[in-house]
């Protein structure tokens, strides 16, 4: 696994890994002419420090793991529901075998890969294609319902690519790279994404998914 860092005009910095083990450090560095210089070290980390324990559920022990459909848990694997009302689709639910109907090569035999490395988040289509992104996550902005318990633990927000089908249908199919994250664990996500302006009980998506 590598982490990169850039240090400019500093005789020291610092780095936080987020894997134990062996973990390559990659410095790079801006010679007064303009060249540029790296250097790779590999540090063995023993312990972790101020670490989420979210990168483990979404990365996996490895620092990578494969997310599919989850067509085990629920009647569907996508579709809509209440905002903050739902935890799964619940108004219009689409089984697997639906999905490739909303968005081709994104229904059964597609994945998509949380990496912790460069947090790279890459969606592999059915057909034997991939596009590469990238993801963060907040767990500090939890969402309330209205009897004041979490709905959702956290947000998830990715750049250049979406999850799974990752459309909201009634604003024209337009990409959605904000999620809130109902629920991670080590074996499944579910996630969501309101229409903008609903409150509770409006229009939200729901993408169900498990580990691969």
């Amino acid at each position: 696994m590598g982490l990169r860092c850039r240090l400019i005009r500093r005789d020291q910095g610092s780095v936080k890994v987020m894997m134990k083990g062996p973990n390559d450090i990659i410095f790079m560095g801006l010679n007064a002419d303009g060249t540029k210089i790296s250097k790779t070290l590999t540090v063995q980390v023993d312990e972790l420090y101020d670490v989420e324990p979210e990168w483990a559920l979404f990365c996996g022990p490895t620092g990578e793991k494969s997310w599919v459909w989850d067509d085990v848990t629920g009647p569907g694997v996508w579709g809509n529901g209440g905002y903050k009302g739902c935890s799964a689709p619940c108004w219009w639910v689409l089984s697997l075998r639906d999905i490739n109907g909303q968005v081709p090569t994104e229904g059964a035999g597609a994945s998509m890969t949380f990496t912790i490395a460069g947090a790279r988040l890459v969606k592999n289509y059915n057909d034997g294609t991939s596009v590469q992104g990238s993801f963060t996550f907040d767990m500090s902005k939890i969402t309330l319902d209205d009897g004041g318990n979490v709905w959702a633990k956290g947000k998830l927000n990715t750049k250049n690519v979406t999850v799974l089908c990752g459309i909201s249908p009634n604003e024209g199919k337009a990409p959605v790279y904000n999620y809130d994250i109902l629920k991670l664990t080590d074996n499944n996500m579910v996630l969501s994404y309101p229409e903008p302006g609903v409150g509770s009980w409006g229009t939200a998506w729901f993408w169900m998914f498990k580990k691969q």
